[in-house]
C-alpha cells in the first residue's frame, strides 16, 4: 500500500516528481490520475499526503513548490 510509512514509494515518487519538474522548468504544476493497482480511497489519500488536490474525476494536481 502506498504511504508515507513506505519509504521505497514515497522515494520513487518524489524522484519522479523532481525529475519532472526538472526536465520541464516552465511547469506550474504537475497532474497525475489513478493508480489501479492501488484502491480508490488509498491513492487518493497518499497523493493527498504529497500535497495533491482532486481536480477532477480522475485528476489530481500539485503546485510547483
Amino acid at each position: 500500500m502506498p504511504g508515507s510509512s513506505d519509504p521505497a514509494q514515497l522515494a520513487l515518487w518524489t524522484g519522479f516528481e523532481r525529475t519532472l519538474l526538472g526536465r520541464l522548468p516552465e511547469a506550474a504544476r504537475v497532474v497525475t490520475t489513478w493508480e489501479d493497482l492501488y484502491p480508490r480511497e488509498t491513492w487518493r489519500a497518499f497523493l493527498e499526503r504529497q500535497g495533491y488536490a482532486q481536480v477532477g474525476p480522475a485528476a489530481f494536481a500539485k503546485e510547483r513548490p
